[in-house]
């Protein structure tokens, strides 16, 4: 309910000679042992403190921060009563009395970068001309997102390091792209029509088109320390993608949407007008992203209920451009160029979890607009090449001389 306080047998609550001994002062540990089996002596107001309450979710516990709080060890005054009881003063840190803790502060970060290229050139020859590319790759860090002065909170359990090792936030794992410029084979001196007189010449001869396709993976979205509940996380990222709805747009589909945050214990209405959920929704059932403490998990270190920072990648990019261009020759050394370019041939938006400028994807699961594409998700990049998104047409006309 409201309190953690310990009840008395038979209420499924237990004693907290630990915890009891920070909130009343009893002289020794064998005082605070014997009171601690008595339910008249949980009366400190921070047994129902709404902070240290919702921390210890049972849903999805967080005893780190419940120890961190204020309201509890992270206060000296209470430290003060624990250490006239008996424990000692670094009982829950090494150093209780530097505020922000000691780190030790070195470069052992390190980073790793994999890529296979490969890259298909044609000149241009007989009206033709090709170039296309593929990158496979992989960007890691045990210190990924960090900023350069950061400092590194390894765990002294074994494997520490390797347990921090994740993708960079710039990790594309593909990339593919391409561009060719066609010569039509139609007009005067190409396969078709080739004798055809000026007036027909200046109809059916000097078409070019320019394709330019770029199709790429999405960039990483960072889900925390988080379980799976019915899927993998490959399995995961295969079910990310754009889902138009009638009021939203989401990048997953509806049933991880609802379930996850039934999951996280969340009174919300979802994107589909979902009710209360959990609480009054029911359980989560099929595949869902669940809290690490989720099914009664007790989490010793970060990552040990589930991962330590599950990250997938969000939608794919895909981008088609067309350029017709149409010459017109007025003699030898001089011509008119009519041309039609057009950005995003398909009007298909892309989408961004996180939007366009963010570089870090953080994202908090569960919540009433979890899963959802939110503003500035669909692509626009009005910084350097003033696009605002979605089918732009551009005619131009230019005479060379």
């Amino acid at each position: 309910g409201n309190s953690f306080a310990y009840f008395g047998a038979g209420t499924g609550t237990s004693p907290l000679p630990i915890i009891l001994s920070y909130f009343t002062s009893y002289g020794s540990l064998a005082a605070v042992a014997t009171n601690s089996l008595l339910p008249a002596q949980y009366t400190a107001a921070n047994f129902a403190n709404a902070t240290l309450v919702g921390f210890l979710n049972q849903n999805n516990p967080s005893l780190g921060n419940f120890v961190g709080s204020t309201s509890f060890e992270n206060n000296a005054g209470r430290r003060a009563i624990a250490i006239a009881n008996g424990r000692p003063s670094n009982f829950f840190r090494v150093n209780p009395a530097v505020p922000a803790g000691s780190f030790l502060l070195q470069s052992d970060a390190r980073s790793w970068y994999d890529s296979a290229q490969i890259e298909i050139r044609r000149r241009l020859s007989n009206g033709l001309r090709v170039q296309a590319s593929y990158v496979f790759s992989k960007a890691q860090s045990d210190a990924a997102g960090s900023a350069g002065g950061g400092q590194s909170n390894y765990t002294n359990r074994p494997g520490g390091l390797a347990l921090a090792k994740d993708l960079q936030p710039f990790d594309i794992r593909h990339v593919f792209k391409f561009d060719a410029t066609y010569d039509l084979p139609f007009g005067t001196g190409r396969a078709f029509f080739g004798n055809v007189g000026r007036l027909a010449n200046a109809f059916v001869g000097g078409w070019t088109i320019f394709p330019t396709v770029r199709v790429q993976s999405g960039t990483p979205i960072r889900f925390g320390n988080v379980q799976l509940v019915g899927m993998t996380a490959r399995e995961l990222e295969d079910a990310i993608g754009v889902f138009k709805g009638p009021n939203v747009v989401t990048y997953l589909p509806d049933d991880i949407i609802l379930n996850t945050q039934r999951a996280f214990d969340l009174n919300i209405a979802g994107p589909g007008g979902y009710g209360t959920t959990f609480g009054g929704g029911g359980a989560p059932t099929g595949r869902f992203i669940a809290p690490a403490g989720f099914g009664n998990c007790q989490s010793q270190f970060t990552g040990n209920c589930g991962f330590t920072n599950l990250t997938v990648h969000g939608p794919y990019f895909r981008n088609f451009d067309l350029a017709v261009a149409k010459k017109f020759v007025i003699s030898e050394r001089t011509n008119v160029e009519f041309r039609t370019t057009i950005l995003d041939v398909f009007n298909s938006p892309n989408f961004r979890v996180g939007g366009w400028a963010a570089d870090v994807v953080n994202i908090g699961a569960g919540g009433s607009t979890f899963g959802q594409l939110g503003s500035g998700s669909a692509y626009q990049d009005l910084s350097t090449t003033n696009n605002p998104g979605g089918r732009i047409i551009d005619m131009m006309i230019r005479i060379n001389f």
